[in-house]
């Protein structure tokens, strides 16, 4: 952004200078000012303030990295009966429940050994 504002002042002031060269009868206006150039433009010359603080060292960081991990110690310890597992697909190996399962999901189920035959490859355990 710096370099771009430098290009365009170092434009506008060579314009400046070439058309007051090219008039040398006239003076150069005052800041805050229009000038007529060739082909009609107002050019308006602008005061710049002083140039800011140099900027000496290395540049600021952008990524600092992740926050340091703090160990919180062992998680809290929780007594009583252990959590009632609940089972949302199909049913535990073995089962009653799982022979049903099975023999109405897969048309070539073996009950002996609880495979099934799928389109493509060797028999698979129903799952």
């Amino acid at each position: 952004m710096r370099k771009l504002t430098l290009l365009l002042s170092a434009g506008l002031l060579s314009l400046g200078l070439g058309c007051a060269a090219a008039s040398a009868a006239s003076p150069i206006a005052p800041a805050g000012t229009a000038i007529q150039i060739a082909g009609g433009h107002p050019l308006v010359l602008a005061q710049w303030g002083p140039p800011g603080p140099p900027r000496w060292g290395p540049p600021p960081r952008r990524w600092r990295g992740p926050p340091p991990r703090r160990w919180r110690g062992p998680p809290p310890r929780r007594f009583g009966p252990p959590p009632v597992r609940r089972y949302y697909g199909a049913p535990r190996p073995w089962t009653p429940d799982w022979y049903a399962y099975c023999s109405s999901k897969y048309r070539s189920f073996d009950p002996r050994s609880g495979t099934y035959q799928p389109y493509n490859g060797p028999r698979r355990l129903c799952r």
